[in-house]
């Protein structure tokens, strides 16, 4: 498919997109006028006509909805990163070691949340868990570590 017939493609989805609210308004006028003829004039007749309306009414509301769903499903932040990249990134820049609070200012998670992220990362072998001597939960991810020169 060439980029001129992509182009036209997308001009005619968006045309007709646009015409949602044109047979919405064309088969509800079409609806009222038969259905009308048809309760005065008592025909049966008049009948297919009413469907005559339906159908471009129906066809209007379906567009209509579909459109929404597409700009409401446009219109979603898109996820910036993987919660895993987000505490590997700033594990980085800490110099691979994180704590549960850090994790959470850091990123999206929530305090509970950024400890059982972390515990999935050290269960699965990616950091190790350590307590300091005053008790801070520390993850230590050794790819991340900065080796100081020896003084």
């Amino acid at each position: 498919m060439g980029r001129r017939d992509r182009e036209s493609w997308e001009e005619r989805k968006k045309r007709r997109e646009e015409r949602a609210e044109e047979e919405i308004i064309t088969g509800g006028a079409m609806m009222l006028v038969f259905g009308f003829m048809m309760i005065s004039l008592t025909g049966w007749l008049i009948f297919p006509f009413v469907f005559a309306g339906l159908i471009p009414f129906t066809h209007g509301i379906r567009r209509l909805i579909q459109r929404n769903l597409r700009n409401r499903l446009d219109s979603k932040p898109k996820k910036p990163a993987s919660i895993e990249k987000q505490i590997l990134m700033s594990a980085k820049e800490h110099n691979g070691v994180v704590t549960p609070t850090i994790i959470a200012l850091e990123t999206d998670l929530n305090l509970k949340e950024s400890e059982k992220e972390l515990q999935k990362l050290a269960e699965e072998g990616h950091a190790s868990m350590e307590i300091t001597r005053n008790g801070t939960i520390e993850y230590h991810f050794p790819e991340f570590k900065k080796e100081l020169p020896p003084q």
